[in-house]
């Protein structure tokens, strides 16, 4: 599955109730520690969601064992 800013932005809104500046604001400071976080060669962890890491001068992300089992859940038994 692939969402784009404004898609993430408007299920936040959706989910947590907050305004469209607020949501808007918190995602900057987000993606601006996590890009803090690799510049200096560190990796961030957001617990139960994953890791943002740095490859190549690439961001990367590993999804928790967590969110890895919630999204891949609805694809049990299928071949």
């Amino acid at each position: 599955m692939h969402i784009d800013h404004k898609q993430l932005i408007q299920l936040l809104i959706e989910t947590s109730g907050q305004t469209e500046e607020k949501i808007e604001k918190q995602v900057e400071e987000l993606i601006s520690e996590i890009s803090q976080a690799v510049a200096d060669g560190e990796a961030y962890e957001i617990e139960g969601f994953g890791i943002f890491s740095g490859i190549g001068g690439r961001i990367i992300f590993i999804p928790s064992k967590e969110l890895e089992t919630e999204i891949n859940f609805k694809y049990v038994g299928m071949e």
